[in-house]
């Protein structure tokens, strides 16, 4: 049965519909109201339930902003777009190492006659393990180097730092790696040896995050070859044998063969810890 309040008892309950609840109820300044005008005789209300500051900005997509991936394409912020396309946020992205090794001009020709454009090879890495490098062309040598730039962030892996107690940073062991007539040799050296390394693979060093180490180039000193030789076997990748490229092609040559073993691969396929043996003393 229907539950019967007097009057003196619902005067005590608050009126709803004339107070705003401050909870429940939006805040006046949220609310829009259109009075009835000559074209729509009925009033309307528009409520604005979420404030936009309480929340985190949203943001952009990719797809909203302009690639530079066109000979036409406009100027862009490499920035905001990397961060919406890798992991990276916008500081991680603006503190990166960049170095350009290469940036030359490149005729392709066609039967129509030459097709001009300038060719850049960019270096990225975040100096803690991570590096990657990238090519570009365009028309224009600025939007060639920021192309370069945004594969180098996109291709960006892993390589293994070997920290030894004396301070070094260096890699595991003596390396080997030819890519095409160039062939690439790095050893580790103690803390305090430096860098002395040809110029190439000084700027892949830097960007890395090795402080010790030498090596040597034999055969063709192309700095493309030697990049592409020496984050061959510095990153420690392998992959799948008769995997491809996944749908029935040929996989990538830089995907080839198999990387440096950082420590923790050593250890667990000899079944037993590395020692770390001082032969200086």
């Amino acid at each position: 049965m229907p539950i019967d309040f007097p009057s003196s008892t619902l005067r005590s309950f608050p009126s709803l519909l004339h107070f705003a609840d401050p909870v429940l109820d939006a805040h006046p300044d949220n609310v829009i109201r259109s009075k009835p005008t000559t074209t729509t005789p009925y009033p309307s209300t528009v409520t604005f339930l979420n404030e936009p500051r309480m929340f985190e900005p949203t943001p952009p997509s990719a797809d909203s902003l302009v690639l530079s991936s066109g000979s036409d394409a406009d100027e862009v912020n490499s920035e905001q777009y990397l961060s919406t396309v890798t992991p990276l946020s916008v500081k991680e992205v603006r503190d990166l190492h960049r170095h350009a090794i290469a940036l030359k001009r490149v005729v392709h020709m066609t039967t129509k006659g030459k097709d001009a454009s300038m060719y850049a090879l960019v270096i990225a890495g975040n100096g803690n393990g991570l590096v990657g490098y990238g090519e570009g062309k365009d028309t224009n040598a600025s939007k060639a180097g920021r192309k370069a730039f945004h594969e180098a962030v996109k291709g960006l892996d892993s390589v293994s730092i070997h920290k030894g107690s004396d301070g070094s940073r260096t890699i595991e062991t003596q390396v080997e790696a030819k890519w095409g007539a160039s062939t690439v040799v790095m050893r580790p050296r103690p803390a305090g040896f430096g860098l002395r390394v040809p110029p190439v693979i000084h700027a892949i060093c830097r960007s890395v995050g090795i402080t010790d180490l030498s090596a040597s180039i034999y055969g063709s000193s192309n700095p493309v070859n030697v990049v592409k030789a020496a984050l061959q076997i510095l990153w420690g990748g392998a992959a799948p044998l008769g995997m491809g490229d996944g749908i029935g092609g040929k996989m990538r040559r830089k995907d080839k063969g198999r990387g440096m073993r950082g420590r923790i691969d050593i250890e667990r396929s000899r079944g037993r810890r590395i020692a770390e043996v001082n032969m200086s003393k």
